[in-house]
């Protein structure tokens, strides 16, 4: 098979006895974020004891339920019950990841996406085996592709992982080549992101997320961003060598990409796109960089003194919280709204800000008091389109509709109707 890219795990070294490189250790090991890197071939490492691999394979491929809708193909045996749920998860993620693509030619031809989950780890390391030749040592997740088959493979529904290894197969589509430092921390980006309803949200910022930041600043790992973008080829060396920095690199990058994605209401989202269109048509690496990012080297240093700048002073944006208070606003509202449709857009507006202020002071998010409120009509029997832009970079719309579909897919299904005249909606999208 092609290239293979799989999570590893494994404890980490530091020899300096500081309270932050301790928090760095601890971080490292309790994280939920992953810590991936791309893999050798299993001739080269020995690797893990695996089972029968063909048996094992074969017996999994007998029990496992599938799914296939367009070039999408799921296969798993984990809770058969929940197989559509599962599948409809995958692909708002992967609808997610392909609007980071919109525009770009496809680079590498696939006939689609094969995902595999696997409940256990023997018949997940056999699959890697028997599928993709590959080895899965030390990994909870790989993506790997060659040819025209592109696959995704995760021992379990552990979905931060299935996040972060499927922006890696989507990304090698349109571009095959992609520098480490921005593969790895486009991939921490959506496994950082979160399910609300039925979307996939990409773009919070977890104050443990601040915290892994700021204690890599004060270790001294952050390394000057001109520097770091070109250290593909220590990348992997460091997670082999077992040193903190094979750890902190993946928050430095991820730290990076996250600036320049939702930094100051995205206006830096610009030179991100105009570079990995650059790559996706074939340009020079650091060329394309230089170009889009930075200016002779000049605007390098300008850019990492402003990545540090804004972690140093940025509060957390908690997502499900913003989510979830704007979803209670608005059902609050919902039975305020009159019956026949005349909405009072400026007392829907004033109410709104009136709660951004309260939000604003509980931490929900920030910048909600700087927040662009809009309200006008929707389309004949639906309520009003209420749109907050920009929080950093994210914009959201509020909705209301008179049926109970939404009231009764939250498993409320045995309230009426009627219960509710207008049922909110929720919904985000990258802004700018």
């Amino acid at each position: 098979m092609g290239d293979h890219h799989g999570e590893h795990g494994g404890a980490r070294r530091a020899t300096e006895g500081s309270w932050v490189i301790r928090l760095l250790r601890l971080l490292a090991f309790v994280s939920a974020a992953s810590v991936l890197a791309e893999t050798s071939a299993f001739a080269q490492r020995g690797g893990e004891a695996v089972q029968d691999p063909v048996g094992s394979s074969q017996a999994f491929h007998q029990r496992a339920w599938r799914i296939q809708e367009g070039k999408l193909r799921i296969v798993s045996d984990i809770d058969p019950e929940r197989s559509r749920e599962t599948f409809d998860k995958t692909r708002w993620l992967l609808s997610t990841i392909e609007l980071v693509f919109d525009g770009m030619a496809t680079r590498r031809p696939s006939d689609g996406l094969e995902v595999y989950y696997a409940a256990d780890r023997n018949d997940y390391l056999s699959i890697l085996r028997t599928e993709a030749n590959a080895d899965g040592s030390n990994t909870a997740g790989m993506a790997a592709y060659g040819g025209r088959r592109t696959m995704l493979f995760v021992r379990g529904l552990e979905w931060r992982t299935i996040q972060h290894e499927a922006w890696h197969a989507s990304r090698s589509v349109f571009i095959p080549n992609m520098p480490t430092w921005l593969d790895e921390g486009l991939a921490e980006v959506f496994e950082h992101g979160v399910f609300l309803d039925d979307q996939f949200t990409i773009g919070g910022l977890g104050a443990d997320d601040l915290q892994k930041v700021r204690a890599v600043f004060e270790t001294g790992k952050w390394v000057p961003i001109g520097e770091f973008v070109q250290n593909d080829a220590t990348w992997n060396q460091r997670l082999r060598n077992g040193d903190i920095e094979g750890y902190t690199q993946y928050v430095q990058a991820w730290a990076i990409c996250h600036f320049l994605l939702f930094a100051d209401d995205g206006e830096h989202r610009g030179r991100i796109n105009t570079f990995m269109k650059a790559l996706n048509r074939g340009a020079d690496t650091w060329t394309a960089f230089d170009a889009a990012i930075g200016a002779n080297g000049r605007s390098i240093e300008a850019l990492d003194r402003e990545v540090r700048a804004w972690f140093e002073s940025a509060t957390p944006v908690d997502l499900t919280k913003m989510h979830d208070s704007l979803e209670a606003w608005a059902d609050s509202m919902g039975g305020d709204l009159p019956e026949r449709g005349r909405f009072d857009f400026d007392a829907i507006k004033a109410s709104l800000i009136v709660w951004l202020s309260d939000a604003a002071r509980e931490s929900v998010a920030r910048t909600l008091d700087d927040a662009q409120v809009t309200v006008k009509a929707g389309r004949r029997g639906q309520g009003p389109i209420v749109r907050i832009d920009p929080l950093d970079g994210l914009s959201w719309t509020v909705t209301w509709s008179r049926n109970d579909t939404r009231r009764r897919r939250r498993g409320d299904d045995d309230a009426p109707a009627d219960e509710r005249t207008w049922i909110p909606s929720v919904q985000w999208a990258l802004s700018g």
